[in-house]
């Protein structure tokens, strides 16, 4: 198994963060992107029949080009075969700058081989190199599979809405992984998020 980042940002990503795995390579060509929207696809066919409109189920190639623009995109390959994809958007709050964790998609013919969890491993160091303090990341409180991944790799959930013209409701989860945020989050953990994460592990 080896990843691809292609970095549509103009920060460079440090040489130590990334694996003997990965590769990065500035920008992504049409060829790319069109194989990106057919995995999409057929990741998100199984959130559709359950009544699941992920916005990105349904991107073109030209969607899916606006949508990356601002950020980096991790792809998984096995062999020549790309079989995983998830998306790591930028964003600030002035200066405070951290990643948004989005269009996370295994092709299911290898799902539950733990593509998943490897490419959020690459994120993370990722994210670390380029300087960011945190992860968000979200999904809808009914995917099951999709809320127990990001409870068991690290992701806190802290609140839940309604999206106006969904047709589901989803939970946001934030990720520390700057050291000295994370022993902040431990310190004021709130009951409530207390309360959110025993909710959705019963």
């Amino acid at each position: 198994m080896r990843f691809v980042v292609y970095n549509n940002t103009n920060k460079q990503i440090k040489a130590s963060s990334r694996g003997d795995n990965v590769e990065v390579i500035n920008g992504c060509n049409d060829g790319i992107y069109h194989c990106l929207v057919d995995l999409l696809h057929d990741s998100f066919k199984e959130r559709l029949d359950q009544n699941l409109n992920f916005d990105c189920a349904s991107f073109n190639m030209d969607d899916l080009k606006r949508a990356t623009n601002n950020g980096v995109i991790i792809a998984t390959y096995q062999d020549a075969l790309l079989v995983g994809m998830c998306y790591l958007l930028l964003k600030s709050i002035g200066r405070w700058q951290y990643g948004c964790h989005e269009y996370l998609a295994v092709s299911p013919k290898v799902k539950r081989d733990g593509i998943a969890t490897s490419m959020q491993t690459v994120m993370v160091e990722i994210a670390k190199g380029m300087g960011l303090k945190m992860l968000t990341s979200s999904t809808a409180t009914t995917a099951d599979s999709s809320v127990k991944w990001h409870i068991k790799n690290g992701f806190i959930p802290f609140r839940v809405s309604k999206h106006g013209g969904k047709t589901y409701t989803s939970y946001h989860f934030f990720k520390p992984i700057s050291h000295n945020l994370l022993l902040l989050v431990i310190k004021l953990l709130s009951p409530v998020t207390l309360r959110l994460s025993k909710m959705i592990l019963k």
